[in-house]
This record gives C-alpha cells, structure tokens and sequence, in this order.
C-alpha cells in the first residue's frame, strides 16, 4: 500500500488540523511550579540511575494508549493507587 493510499481505519479520530505553538508560548502560558520542577529533576534522576544500573529498582511504566482519553486515564490512576507504596522499594513508576 502506497503512503498516498487511505483505508477506512485511517484517520477515523482526526476532526481536524490545527497549527500548534512554539514550545517557548506554551511555556509562557503553562509556567512549571517549583514543586513540578523538582518533581521532574528527582523523577529524571532516579530514571537515569536505574537504567545505569546503579539503583536495582525495576522501572515500571502502565498507562493508557492515549492521555488524552479520560476513561482509560482515570481506570490506570485508580489502579496504580491502590498499589502498595511497599513496592516504592524495588520499583519506580
């Protein structure tokens, strides 16, 4: 099949096409609050520690296929709440 070739699974969610900003307007309009930022510098460094293999705790990512669509969104919060923060020992999500 050609790239120029449509099927009827193609674009079945897409109502339209809008411009998107720069990223330097979003941010303008967004600002990141200190306790957002520090929440990403701590999550990016436990990342990186575990995959250099100096933190043996598993790395876990669940989530929905889109965060953009609400139900499985919320399904996979109410799921991971209820996970035992015992498990914060060996693993990082």
């Amino acid at each position: 099949m050609t790239s120029s070739t449509t099927t009827t699974t193609d674009n079945l969610n897409v109502v339209g096409l809008d411009d998107m900003p720069p990223p330097v307007q979003i941010k303008q309009g967004l600002p990141l609050s200190d306790v957002a930022e520090a929440t990403v510098q701590r999550g990016r460094a436990e990342l990186t520690r575990i995959l250099d293999r100096l933190d043996a705790r598993l790395f876990v990512v669940v989530g929905p296929c889109s965060i953009h669509d609400r139900v499985p969104r919320s399904s996979t919060r109410s799921v991971c709440a209820r996970w035992p923060r015992t498990w914060a020992t060996c693993c990082c999500w």
